[in-house]
């Protein structure tokens, strides 16, 4: 049974070296900074223990050695996407090294993946997302099956009303509709049919009933796309801006129902707002623009900027406008229980 152990254990290993980097992106005070505070990096089990924020070196030791000590652990074991593999533990390095500003790193990284990981076509894009029967492009899939009480699809539709207005609960913003381009795959995925636009009811499809209609639709957490994406941006940042354009349009040539034209960037801030750009659309509703937006805060030097129908009165729940750059609070406050249990 030695070899399930050592799969069991990388497994463990691979899951927390991803919580604790997930804790540091939204709780860290700046993961570019080793010194900063981070968040605490807990390797032992205890019922009473009163655990510090360790530092965000200390932090990112403590994920690499768990990946380390995961990715040594999972040499010879069959891949499973699944699950923890070798290349999960390579994709979850490449964000690391963008986010820490190992842009070299993170081409290296990327450069590997891409190697061995096609993008789909327009109609596996489609069956990725409405019928959950494609992985071509996948790494690393929450495989959701029935009584794990994780119902994407519950997130965005929350009931079947007689309208779009009754069936909305997390609608498409007014902001990233029109940001697609009408002839973009991605456009048909997550723009529900059922929407209603002259009233911007923007129902979303990407995570609708899957083919048994079990609405266990699979979340498709590491994809191919992210790691062009991660490697235009790193290029930027390198100031290679012709390598930078090449990722951007190998991604939105993949999704264009028409093919994209030629990409060519002028300077790195427009490298990267077009970078920008198109994460947002290749990565909607997948939990990246928060921090994608924080992370290119310093050449951009722009924070959230909501569409005006998407904010305030106009959006039925008060949504404020505006992030500024410099804001408190793009790092996460921590919960007030967990303050009153460990001052």
């Amino acid at each position: 049974e030695e070899a399930q152990y050592d799969n069991i254990l990388a497994q463990a290993y691979a899951f927390r070296a991803l919580s604790h980097w997930d804790l540091l992106l939204y709780y860290g005070f700046d993961v570019t900074n080793p010194e900063a505070e981070g968040v605490p990096y807990v390797d032992y089990v205890s019922a009473d223990a009163l655990p510090f924020r360790n530092s965000t070196s200390e932090v990112l030791e403590g994920i690499d050695a768990d990946l380390t000590q995961a990715n040594s652990l999972l040499a010879g074991v069959t891949p499973d996407i699944s699950f923890a593999t070798q290349d999960f533990v390579r994709f979850l390095r490449a964000r690391i090294a963008l986010e820490t500003g190992d842009y070299q790193g993170a081409i290296t990284i990327a450069n590997d993946l891409i190697a061995r990981y096609p993008l789909a076509t327009p109609g596996q894009y489609f069956n990725m997302y409405r019928e959950d029967a494609d992985v071509t492009e996948v790494i690393w899939r929450y495989d959701n099956v029935q009584g794990f009480n994780f119902n994407l699809a519950g997130l965005f539709i929350f009931t079947a009303g007689p309208s779009a207005e009754d069936s909305g609960f997390i609608e498409m913003s007014v902001g990233l509709l029109n940001a697609f381009d009408p002839n973009d795959v991605r456009l048909q995925v997550c723009l529900d049919a059922n929407s209603d636009l002259s009233t911007n009811e923007l129902l979303i499809g990407k995570y609708g009933p899957n083919a048994d209609t079990q609405w266990i639709n699979d979340l498709k957490a590491m994809r191919i796309s992210e790691m062009h994406l991660i490697k235009a941006e790193a290029h930027a940042r390198l100031n290679q801006l012709g390598p930078a354009a090449q990722s951007v349009f190998n991604v939105r040539d993949a999704r264009l129902l028409t093919g994209a034209a030629s990409i060519s960037y002028a300077s790195q801030t427009e490298a990267i707002m077009d970078i920008l750009a198109e994460r947002r659309v290749e990565l909607a509703f997948e939990g990246h623009r928060y921090n994608d937006i924080k992370r290119v805060r310093d050449i951009t030097n722009m924070g959230i900027e909501r569409d005006p129908l998407d904010c305030g009165a106009n959006s039925g729940v008060g949504a404020p406008c505006l992030l500024l750059p410099n804001s408190e609070k793009w790092v996460f406050p921590v919960p007030t229980e967990e303050i009153n249990t460990n001052t």
